[in-house]
């Protein structure tokens, strides 16, 4: 459809400057062609400034054409944030023509209007680049074959870049490692559980516990979402990071996509320290962490996601946090806390063929941090309870009967225990 769009463009187009103008915001500012050869609409739901921007040419300037313009533009505006769950929507029209005399007409709140009729206007123009800084250094004088030629490869480009996003081919390098070292992990920790006490081999190989956390193994809070003790809880963790880390990393990358896992992983052992009196282990947290980048994902590409945000991930997350509010004892909350890390982590990184927004990358790292650091000092300042400390004594103990001073000793530091 858009390669069609583009095809009509160039048939009835004949401003070197106006399509000029649709190279620069399709390439530059990532905007999609959404209008005919009549009306030139484009459309960029991410975009900071301007959502819409609609391209006014060939028509002399009259009061009723305007009005007609802002009457299109609010029923675009109205459909848009129904369906794409957007509270607000900035439409930017650009005069092409005679400069437009706006003390004539009444202009809504979210409509920006530039006059501007050639290339070098454009650079003269302080308003326009409040909206598109890099605008000034844009060549738009090129020819009408150039440009034409451009947009065209610039849609295909966009056209394949959804197509594979939507299909989420990707190889999953990323996720299919970190499946496989859940499956090594977890054949290893049942063998070792046919000599050890279960819970006793989760513990010595890198379970989240609170008071060994606490005590200075902070790798834990890494190492626990690489463990599983029962196979029902891996193959259902299996099946929630294939579903979801395939679009995860065809959208954002391997690197992103391990880092995104990682601090998934951490920001759910971090609200089980703080909130829940056993260890925590499992890649649940980082399947939820999963989910988490694709509601950052469904806002950044509301188009493509957000129908599967609106009919599948909400209404998983809201069960979730439903569970959790009825029955803390579930871990519910450890989940929301992988959601939360997964979209900050997500958020923090952005997309792989997005242009970086740093400040939202530093934001978003500093709440990470603030978020952390406050957990981290709640669980520090809890009590340890009963259970925890006949634990604590049940473990050191059974290291002594079986002969491994040196562990028993060890943890008999960690927990502070005195020799009786």
């Amino acid at each position: 459809m858009e390669q069609n769009s583009i095809r009509e463009i160039k048939l009835h187009l004949e401003s070197e400057f106006v399509l000029n103008l649709i190279s620069f915001l399709s390439q530059e500012e990532d905007y999609s062609f959404v209008g005919n050869e009549t009306e030139l609409w484009l459309e960029n739901l991410s975009h900071p400034k301007a959502q819409l921007v609609y391209i006014h040419h060939q028509k002399e300037f009259t009061v009723a054409h305007a009005n007609y313009i802002f009457e299109k533009a609010k029923v675009i505006t109205n459909r848009i944030k129904r369906t794409y769950l957007m509270p607000h929507l900035h439409v930017l029209i650009l005069n092409v023509e005679k400069p437009w005399d706006i003390t004539e007409i009444n202009v809504e709140k979210d409509i920006g209007i530039v006059n501007v009729q050639d290339a070098e206007s454009v650079k003269h123009s302080l308003h326009l680049e409040k909206y598109f800084p890099t605008i000034k250094e844009a060549d738009l004088t090129m020819s009408l074959t150039d440009v034409a030629t451009s947009v065209q490869y610039q849609t295909l480009e966009k056209t394949i870049r959804k197509a594979k996003l939507v299909s989420a081919n990707g190889k999953m390098i990323v996720v299919k490692t970190y499946l496989l070292f859940l499956v090594v992990t977890f054949i290893y920790l049942l063998a070792r559980s046919t000599l050890e006490t279960t819970a006793f081999v989760a513990i010595r190989y890198g379970v989240a516990y609170p008071p060994l956390v606490l005590a200075g193994q902070y790798w834990r809070l890494f190492t626990s979402s690489f463990l599983h003790l029962e196979m029902l809880h891996l193959l259902l963790n299996a099946v929630f990071i294939f579903r979801f880390g395939s679009y995860v990393e065809t959208a954002f990358g391997k690197l992103r996509t391990a880092f995104i896992i990682l601090m998934s992983g951490l920001m759910s052992s971090l609200v089980g320290l703080a909130f829940s009196h056993h260890f925590t282990i499992g890649a649940t947290g980082v399947a939820y962490g999963l989910l988490g980048a694709m509601v950052f994902l469904g806002f950044e590409e509301r188009k493509t996601f957000m129908p599967m945000l609106r009919k599948l991930i909400f209404p998983i997350l809201l069960v979730t946090l439903l569970m959790g509010m009825l029955s803390p004892q579930m871990g519910a909350f450890t989940h929301i806390g992988g959601t939360i890390g997964g979209f900050l982590a997500a958020a923090m990184v952005g997309l792989a063929q997005f242009k970086p927004f740093y400040l939202r990358s530093l934001l978003t790292a500093v709440t990470f941090i603030i978020l952390a650091s406050g957990l981290m000092m709640r669980g520090s300042g809890r009590p340890m309870t009963v259970d925890m400390e006949r634990f604590n004594n049940d473990l050191v103990q059974y290291y002594e009967e079986r002969g491994d001073l040196d562990r028993a000793n060890e943890l008999r530091r960690l927990f502070e225990i005195e020799v009786e």
